[in-house]
Formats: structure tokens, sequence, C-alpha cells
């Protein structure tokens, strides 16, 4: 993909309804650049299809963007797309979230461990409660920033288990992105953090980690949502969490499988309370 592909796509995959942030596909492409593929009409120029899968460490893959325009389907273009990604995948333990009717497709491509954990996404304004007066005294909020960013880094890796340095210093800085990480006043200790971006279809929490709920929505908080506004957040399936979506007044919008190769990978669980990318990691 280039970045002349980028609104194309958005487009295909908002024909879809499916989530992506508005500038995320320019993070991907310098994240891991050789996962991003279209099928483009030689003649037109137009995309009509796209794949995606995230190398996310040495051992990994996520694929979650796979689309082909309604008209042009069953030409082999889906077939090439996936082909093509494979060689770029490897032998890495792949993963991926299908919509109920593509199961078997994916099943038969060797995807046959279903993960207990659901990918759950919800839509909604959440409503927040009001600090407690020891947490606005104990914790400070402030924005991602050079000087921050290490400690982030290292929280983002005890919640997910990976290094994702480059990844998160993008994500934090995509044009139209709020980025907060929440600090113990006492020992600048992180104890939480939050991108709240702009999508295709709308804005998302993508992610966000924290060690309680109260973190969880003193962060988005300081996002400041316009009382009219619907954003998306996704969980997963047994996560303990899930309460959380209940206390916020989301919305269930959709529930979706997840599939994993080689291997069913889990995550932190009790500090994941909006998954990061729902398109490129599987937490």
């Amino acid at each position: 993909m280039k970045d002349d592909d980028v609104q194309q796509s958005l487009d295909l995959l908002s024909s879809h309804e499916m989530f992506l942030g508005l500038h995320e596909a320019k993070t991907w492409i310098q994240v891991d650049p050789e996962g991003l593929l279209v099928a483009e009409d030689l003649e037109t120029g137009c995309i009509i299809g796209i794949i995606s899968g995230n190398n996310y460490d040495e051992h990994n893959c996520f694929i979650s963007i796979f689309a082909v325009k309604e008209e042009h389907r069953l030409n082999g273009i889906g077939s090439a797309l996936w082909n093509a990604l494979m060689q770029h995948c490897g032998n890495r333990n792949l993963g991926l979230n299908p919509r109920p009717a593509m199961i078997p497709s994916y099943t038969k491509r060797g995807l046959t461990l279903k993960s207990p954990y659901d990918q759950k996404i919800y839509v909604g304004h959440p409503q927040l409660g009001q600090p407690s007066a020891t947490l606005i005294e104990e914790v400070i909020v402030e924005k991602i920033n050079k000087e921050n960013i290490k400690e982030i880094d290292k929280y983002d890796k005890s919640v997910c288990g990976i290094e994702r340095f480059k990844y998160n210093w993008l994500n934090a800085n995509e044009p139209e992105t709020k980025a907060f990480v929440a600090l113990s006043k006492a020992t600048n200790k992180v104890l939480g953090y939050c991108i709240f971006k702009k999508g295709n279809l709308c804005r998302t929490f993508s992610p966000i980690y924290a060690d309680s709920d109260e973190i969880a929505e003193l962060l988005i908080s300081k996002c400041e949502i316009p009382e009219d506004e619907k954003v998306m957040m996704a969980t997963l399936g047994l996560s303990p969490n899930l309460e959380f979506m209940e206390k916020l007044q989301m919305k269930l919008y959709l529930t979706q499988s997840t599939l994993f190769s080689n291997a069913i990978r889990i995550t932190n669980l009790e500090r994941v309370y909006s998954l990061s990318s729902v398109n490129f990691f599987p937490f």
C-alpha cells in the first residue's frame, strides 16, 4: 500500500462497516510496510481489494483487514491477496477476528484454534462517574510526550508482552489524536494510558490500558468527548472489564470470534479496558 491508496482503502472498509483509525494505515506503512497489500484495477486505478497482516513479533502475525469489492469477488482476487500476504507472514502463528460467515473459510486455511476470548466491539457515549478526591490528590494525567514515552513503553509491554516502541509513539502522534498517560504523583509510576483517535466510522479508543476502573474513567474524561458524539471501544469476552462497559452504558455492536493457527495468544486482560487497533493486534 502507498500513501495514495489510503483514502480509497478507507472507503472500501467503511462500505463493509469495518472500523479503522483515520490515519492508522499511514502508521502501519511505517511499522510494517509489507503487511498492507492492495489489489488495483489497472484500467481505472481503483482499489478493489485489501488485506493486512501485521508481523508484531518474530512468532506472531495478526490479520484483520481483508475485503474485496462485491463486483470483483469470485475472480481470484481474494486468494491472490491471501497468498501474497502468507509470503510476508511466513511460518508465524496467525490470528484474526472473522465475521461468522467467514469462519469455515479461515478454518480451511489453517486457523482452527478458537480462543475463548471473543472480540467485543461497543459503540456509544460513555457515562462517566466523578473521580474520587483521593484519585485527584494522588494521580496526575498528562499528554504523552518524549519525556514519558519510555515508561509508557514499559507499561505497554507489561500488558501485552511484546515491545511496540515504534508503534506506540506513532500511534500517539497520529493527526487528530488525543493521547494521555496517568501517573502517580508520588512515584511517577505509569498507572495507565489511552489513545483517542478519529476513525472512519467514529472516534475510537485504541487502546485504554489501566490499573483500575477509576484510572480508566479518568483517562476517558480527559479526552473531553462531546455530549452528542458516539465512540467505539473494544474488549475481549471473559475479560474482567466487561462490567466496565455496562457501567459506562456502552452498547454491544458486534461480537467476533478470535481464531489462531498454531497457539492461542492471551494477554493481561485485567488491564485491557479497550484494545489496541482492532485491525493490527489481538489485544
